[in-house]
C-alpha cells in the first residue's frame, strides 16, 4: 500500500492540476480502501495527509500493521498491477485531452465556465485544462463571401435589377467575433444584403447627366464597403473590398429595356451622321465658291440636299443623271 501511496503523490507532482482527474481520483481511493483488508503487510504513518490532483482531499491513516494470518484473503499480484496500470493511464487521459493545438493563421478563444479566459494567438500545442473549458477557432486569413439577391433591387428609377457582390474580409478581433455576436458569418451576410439594397437603390443603372450604377462603379464600391465597414466593426470584422460583379436587368423588362438602350443607341449615332453631314455639305459648298464657280441658289440648294440624302443614307444611293434636253425658243 505505501507504494501505491508513493505513486500517487509522484503523479501528482508530475502533472499539471487538472479537475478532469476528479473522478479517476476518488475511484482509485475506492480501490485503495478496499485493499486495505488484503493479507499484504501496510503500515501508514498516522494521521498522514495525502493531497489528491489539487483538490484537498484528505484521508487519516492510523498506524496498522496486519500480517497474512491475521487476514483471511490473499494478495493477488494482478491486482497490484491493475492499479498502477489505472492511474497512469488516467493520468496521461487527462493531460492528452488537455492538450490544443492551434494551426497557423487561427486564433483560439478559450471559455471556463461561462467566462472568457484567454486568446490564444500564436500557432503551436498549449496546455490548456480541460474541464469546464469551451475552445473557439477563429480564422484570421482573409476570406470572401458572396451576395446574390434572391429577387430584384429596384434602383432610383424603379427599374428591377439582379444584382450580385462579393465581399472580402478577414478577422481582426476574435473576441468580438466570438463573444460580441451569435455568429459573425451570419451577421456579415445580414448587413452586407441590406447596405446593397440601401446603395443600389441609391442610383439609377444609366444616366447621362449624374452617376450611375454603370458608369460609376468605382465610386459604388467604395460607399458599399464604407457602409459595411461601419456594421460590421462591432463583430471584430475588417472589410478588405465590396464590390458589384453582376449588374442587369431583372427578365421581366429586360427585352423592353434592351429595346430602349437599341433606340438610344441609334439616336445618338443619327444625330451624330447628320451633324457630321451638315459640316460637310457647308464645306464643299465653301469650296465650290472658292475656285470661282458660280452657283445659283437653286443649284446650290439641289447640291446640298444631294449630299445630305447621300451622307445620311444607310443604303448604298445610285447616282442619277437628268437627261431633259433644253426647249427651244420658236421663231415667227
Amino acid at each position: 500500500m505505501s507504494s501505491l501511496h508513493e505513486l500517487m503523490v509522484t503523479c501528482e507532482s508530475i502533472l499539471l492540476p487538472s479537475r478532469l482527474h476528479l473522478l479517476m481520483t476518488l475511484l482509485l481511493r475506492f480501490v485503495v480502501q478496499s485493499d486495505s483488508t488484503s493479507r499484504c503487510k501496510q503500515t501508514t504513518s498516522a494521521n498522514s495527509t495525502v493531497l489528491i490532483f489539487g483538490f484537498g482531499l484528505t484521508e487519516q491513516h492510523t498506524n496498522t500493521t496486519m500480517s497474512s494470518e491475521e487476514s483471511g484473503m490473499t494478495c493477488h499480484p494482478l491486482a497490484c498491477c491493475a492499479q498502477s496500470v489505472f492511474l497512469a493511464a488516467s493520468a496521461g487521459l487527462g493531460v492528452i485531452c488537455s492538450l490544443e493545438e492551434v494551426q497557423p493563421a487561427t486564433e483560439a478563444v478559450v471559455m471556463r465556465c461561462g467566462r472568457y479566459h484567454r486568446t490564444i494567438k500564436e500557432p503551436g500545442c498549449y496546455y490548456n485544462n480541460c474541464f469546464g473549458a469551451e475552445v473557439y477557432r477563429v480564422p484570421t486569413n482573409i476570406m470572401t463571401h458572396t451576395f446574390a439577391s434572391e429577387s430584384s433591387i429596384l434602383d432610383s428609377d424603379g427599374n428591377p435589377l439582379i444584382v450580385a457582390a462579393v465581399c472580402l474580409y478577414k478577422i481582426v478581433n476574435s473576441f468580438r467575433a466570438v463573444i460580441k455576436v451569435e455568429n459573425y458569418r451570419q451577421y456579415l451576410d445580414a448587413q452586407g444584403n441590406a447596405i446593397l439594397k440601401s446603395v443600389v437603390g441609391r442610383y439609377p443603372y444609366n444616366s447621362e447627366s449624374g452617376p450611375s450604377l454603370r458608369h460609376n462603379s468605382g465610386q459604388v464600391n467604395q460607399e458599399l464597403k464604407r457602409l459595411l465597414q461601419a456594421d460590421v466593426e462591432a463583430a471584430g470584422v475588417h472589410v478588405e473590398a465590396f464590390r458589384i460583379t453582376e449588374l442587369t436587368y431583372a427578365p421581366v423588362i429586360a427585352a423592353a429595356m434592351l429595346k430602349k438602350q437599341q433606340a438610344d443607341a441609334i439616336v445618338s449615332a443619327r444625330h451624330i451622321i447628320v451633324e457630321g453631314a451638315v459640316d460637310m455639305s457647308r464645306d464643299a459648298l465653301q469650296m465650290v465658291r472658292d475656285r470661282g464657280i458660280v452657283m445659283t441658289q437653286p443649284e446650290a440648294t439641289s447640291m446640298v440636299s444631294s449630299l445630305l440624302t447621300v451622307l445620311c443614307s444607310d443604303a448604298e444611293v445610285q447616282p442619277t443623271i437628268n437627261l431633259q434636253a433644253p426647249r427651244s425658243s420658236s421663231t415667227a
